[in-house]
């Protein structure tokens, strides 16, 4: 399980990725990777398209391919 700080911008587009804890420094790459390609609809306040920042937790599993 890893947390990450993220902000998306008004057009839905994640610009910032920050970890907020420790994990094996692979593992931290693939969120980012995941987190910059992923496309969100964007917040709305008073109607008007706003930037979001939030907290998003990811959980990993083990493969065997």
């Amino acid at each position: 399980l890893s947390e990450c700080f993220v902000v998306i911008d008004e057009a839905g587009v994640v610009n910032t990725v920050r970890n907020l804890q420790h994990a094996p420094p692979e593992l931290l790459q693939a969120a980012r990777d995941l987190l910059l390609a992923a496309r969100f609809s964007p917040a709305r306040r008073e109607g008007r398209w706003v930037k979001a920042q939030l907290v998003v937790e990811l959980s990993y599993s083990a493969s065997n391919q």
